[in-house]
């Protein structure tokens, strides 16, 4: 199943640098800088990344908020956009998973949506065996006649041998 993204920012820079990225990644995206439409989306879509700038903390509140509610997009991957590094730990307070730091540049992008992506494969549920493993039968099965010949098995290593120490030297004195 394809990744899904839905990016919430005003920002033509970041909105520029970050969908550049996801077409790169081909991630399938939706963008708004609308709170009000992005609120309507989060409740009917799923999305496995969400990108929200916090310019407006009030604004980035209730749409993580949102997400974490709905059982389409509680698990989605949650990734804000602040300005500057003095924003990252509010970004954490919001809920975020991950951070972009305004100016987006191409490459914190692609390290972070990359990471991002991976975080939502990890959380995927893994595809489970279709049929059952084999198993070995509980005893063991002779298929010729032949006489049954029992062979010692080592299960350990045989221990070192054990070496007495040497008694101390005693000097020897040359008188002339």
């Amino acid at each position: 199943m394809a990744t899904r993204a839905f990016l919430l920012c005003g920002d033509e820079k970041a909105v520029q640098a970050v969908t550049q990225i996801l077409d790169e990644l081909e991630v399938s995206f939706e963008h708004s800088s609308e709170p009000a439409f992005s609120l309507k989306r989060l409740a009917t879509q799923r999305f496995d990344l969400l990108i929200v700038d916090c310019d407006n903390a009030q604004n980035a509140t209730q749409v993580f908020n949102s997400a974490r509610a709905s059982n389409l997009n509680k698990t989605s991957i949650a990734i804000a956009i602040v300005e500057g590094k003095a924003g990252v730990p509010n970004a954490f307070r919001l809920g975020a998973s991950l951070v972009l730091t305004k100016p987006v540049s191409l490459e914190q992008a692609r390290n972070t949506l990359r990471t991002g992506i991976g975080m939502t494969r990890k959380d995927a549920p893994e595809a489970k065996p279709s049929t059952p493993a084999a198993t070995l039968p509980a005893t063991p099965v002779q298929t010729t006649n032949a006489p049954t010949i029992a062979v010692p098995v080592a299960t350990q290593p045989p221990a070192p041998p054990v070496v007495a120490p040497r008694p101390p030297a005693i000097p020897t004195v040359l008188t002339p």
